[in-house]
């Protein structure tokens, strides 16, 4: 109790049979139950109201039910700029404008930010490193005593870069990285950024900055996906792959065109994915009335532009711009229609006899087709053959 008691009263622990965040004390009722049931405390319905695949004991999970009941900005994702060292073929960034955010608005926001309780940055672009104020921005979300994490491709990424990232106990790198050599990286790539990207890991490691590499997976890197595993086991760095592509945020999916085909989805998934359904690992239960995931509770983005939306990708949706304070954009007429997004209205999706293996993303919806409840049809697709895929097992 000595150990976790402070911890409760300082808001890093949700536990027993209430639940306290902001310092404040919220006994269990219909409306929370079901996170706190999450924790293992005593409720009557046991089974899950999401889809999330995470056991019910996830401490995300448990957070993530408590910032729909209660919207908390726990995360800012700020992209620094449009500008980027790459072109790559399946980017959902319409455009690589040389738009830099002004360092006023990034300051601005991130101290407004902080201020509302906010907890974790997230740096990325374009190529965030080509902001001419990267490192001070890094400086000052330090400052703030923020958890940083920076999306880059580190093909910009040098010795000063590196200490600052250092210095500013940077929580992670999330390094783009499509295969485990020059060919197979910048036939995604289409620019010579292979060898920078590598250089710059071994030297992220040698500073202990913890790394991690993302590696959508497509047409033009299928073949190499096995090397990006066997590189990332070689250097101790988790690995984590992704064929689902994103819609281009002016909802022009010309970037699609690089999808895998459906024998290499299908052959992809059963090699990669350990496929199992929400029915199957925990007992299927939806929540008709209940929310279709945290967009617009726990997270928020600032563009380049200077304009916030909702998550990753989503620039369309503008909720308001750093003229305003993030009160106010947080407790707006445009975040809030977004909060109402409920299972009732995804019409299609609940019709759907693949959506127990499906991962439903508004956000993603909304960039292929314009409406945040009309499915996006590669999310669809792949649904469709992890339940195909399934039943041969």
């Amino acid at each position: 109790m000595e150990v976790i008691t402070p911890l409760i009263s300082d808001d890093f622990l949700v536990c027993g049979n209430q639940v306290v965040l902001g310092s404040t004390e919220r006994k269990a009722n219909t409306k929370n139950e079901k996170v706190l049931t999450a924790l293992g405390a005593p409720g009557k319905n046991t089974k899950k109201s999401t889809l999330e695949r995470d056991n019910a004991e996830s401490g995300t999970n448990v957070l993530m039910e408590y910032f729909k009941l209660h919207p908390t900005p726990f995360e800012l994702c700020i992209d620094l700029t449009q500008a980027c060292t790459a072109r790559c073929v399946h980017c959902y960034v319409p455009g690589f404008d040389r738009i830099f955010l002004p360092k006023e608005f990034a300051v601005k926001a991130m101290r407004e930010f902080k201020n509302m309780g906010g907890l974790k940055v997230k740096f990325t672009g374009g190529e965030c490193m080509l902001h001419p104020d990267f490192i001070e921005l890094l400086n000052e979300a330090a400052a703030n005593d923020l958890v940083i994490s920076v999306l880059s491709n580190l093909s910009v990424c040098g010795n000063e870069e590196i200490m600052a990232m250092y210095h500013c106990n940077v929580a992670v790198v999330q390094c783009s990285l499509y295969g485990a050599d020059a060919k197979t990286h910048e036939a995604v790539t289409r620019r010579p950024t292979f060898s920078a990207t590598i250089n710059a890991i071994k030297e992220l490691r040698k500073k202990d900055i913890p790394v991690r590499i993302h590696c959508p997976v497509m047409k033009q890197n299928i073949e190499g996906i096995d090397g990006v595993l066997e590189l990332g086991r070689r250097m101790g760095i988790r690995v984590s792959l992704d064929a689902s592509i994103m819609s281009r945020a002016d909802h022009v999916n010309t970037n699609r065109i690089c999808e895998l085909t459906d024998g290499q989805l299908y052959e992809y998934l059963k090699k990669y994915e350990d496929i199992v359904s929400v029915d199957d690992k925990c007992g299927f239960y939806l929540d008709s009335e209940g929310s279709v995931c945290e967009i617009g509770t726990s997270k928020i983005c600032l563009a380049a532009t200077g304009v916030y939306y909702p998550c990753n990708g989503c620039y369309d949706y503008v909720l308001g711009d750093c003229h305003s304070t993030l009160d106010v954009v947080w407790n707006g007429e445009p975040i809030r229609r977004i909060r109402t997004i409920k299972w009732n209205d995804m019409k299609n999706c609940l019709q759907c006899v693949n959506l127990p293996y499906c991962s439903v993303c508004p956000s993603r919806n909304f960039n292929a087709t314009k409406n945040f409840a009309k499915p996006d049809p590669t999310v669809c697709r792949m649904a469709n053959f992890r339940r195909l895929i399934s039943k041969e097992d």
